[in-house]
């Protein structure tokens, strides 16, 4: 019985960190020109990265994984749209207390066209998976439906602001 416990908490266990591993396997066709070269971008020591051609600092990693050694550690938090806008206001991070949930037109800037799952620059935004995240769009013919972005697709949409929690990439006005 010991065995088949055992067995089948590897199995678990394969299945839990393949799955894991899987958000993390970006697919780029060099063929085709980046469109968020690392040369456009400043990285800064502070776990943020300044986009020259927007004038935005963003942060290097999702809300609720750290910053080390040029790595994102962890797993991203998740926020219904209403608490990720109070968390933003609320946030400081290295030494900036301006930070805020980026418009989707912001937040489609960070979109590397030539890759998929996710379609960002890993060397930008390292240990990014495929995750969903909020912008502060709302949709201008609804009460409550918010903008938000698929990293796996790099596909706009939107849902009700109460309807499902969300990872969140924030950013702010750099200097």
């Amino acid at each position: 019985m010991k065995t088949i416990v055992y067995i089948l908490y590897l199995v678990t266990f394969v299945i839990s960190a393949n799955s894991y591993s899987q958000e993390l396997l970006q697919v780029c066709d060099k063929k085709i020109e980046a469109s968020t070269p690392l040369v456009n971008f400043t990285i800064n020591t502070d776990g943020t990265i300044t986009d020259n051609t927007t004038q935005l600092m963003w942060m290097r990693c999702t809300f609720g994984q750290g910053y080390k050694d040029d790595s994102c550690i962890g797993s991203p938090a998740k926020f219904y749209w209403n608490e990720a806008l109070e968390t933003a206001e609320q946030f400081e991070y290295a030494n900036y207390t301006d930070w805020r949930l980026p418009n989707i037109k912001e937040l489609v800037t960070i979109i590397e066209d030539r890759c998929t799952s996710p379609v960002v620059n890993l060397d930008i935004f390292p240990d990014t998976g495929s995750w969903v995240y909020w912008s502060s769009t709302v949709k201008s013919n609804t009460a409550n439906s918010v903008f938000h972005l698929y990293l796996s697709s790099g596909d706009m949409w939107y849902d009700p602001a109460y309807y499902v929690p969300y990872s969140m990439r924030l950013v702010r006005y750099a200097e």
